[in-house]
């Protein structure tokens, strides 16, 4: 006997025996999850402004191979994004992370979904030291995003340079 077959036997046994129960079973909500390597090149950014730096653009439908609406037909309500790179100073300063709700190219603010402010490293002089950052956003509703996805801005404050440069983004995405 195969394989497949003893376990489908060893099912409708525990399931008439009693044993268990399979209404008793029950899913929550779907799930679904992927890591992308967005880019391993290195940006540097200044303080010229969050429009005038480099920026990713995370498109669901190259990613995931779906757009948001036809997750959303699938039945998925949100999303939760971690968004994790390296990064080091090469002037002490601010460092700043937006995520805007489309994907195509703006400079609407409108679109501006959630700022990240970071003091790398602190103390007024600059961490020249490579080091990990994660950012995360929990529970997005899908309708608030674009229909293909996201994109992530950079830019920098602080008195004279406030240079920095980020590297090995990564983004990974739990659709619920």
């Amino acid at each position: 006997m195969k394989f497949s077959i003893k376990i489908i036997l060893v099912f409708i046994l525990a399931t008439s025996m009693g044993i268990l129960n399979i209404s008793d079973t029950k899913v929550n909500s779907l799930e679904w999850s992927n890591n992308y390597s967005m880019r391993t090149s290195t940006y540097e950014i200044d303080d010229s402004g969050r429009f005038n730096n480099p920026k990713d653009v995370y498109d669901f439908s190259t990613i995931t191979g779906k757009s948001v609406s036809e997750w959303m037909t699938l039945g998925y309500t949100t999303v939760s994004i971690k968004l994790h790179f390296e990064m080091r100073e090469i002037n002490a300063g601010y460092q700043y992370v937006f995520v805007y709700r489309n994907s195509f190219d703006t400079s609407d603010d409108n679109y501006l979904f959630e700022t990240e402010t970071i003091e790398y490293g602190g103390g007024g002089l600059a961490d020249k030291d490579w080091g990990s950052y994660l950012f995360e956003l929990d529970n997005i509703s899908l309708s608030d995003l674009d229909e293909n996805g996201f994109t992530i801005r950079y830019g920098a404050s602080g008195f004279g340079n406030d240079d920095w440069e980020n590297k090995d983004m990564t983004v990974s995405i739990v659709l619920t």
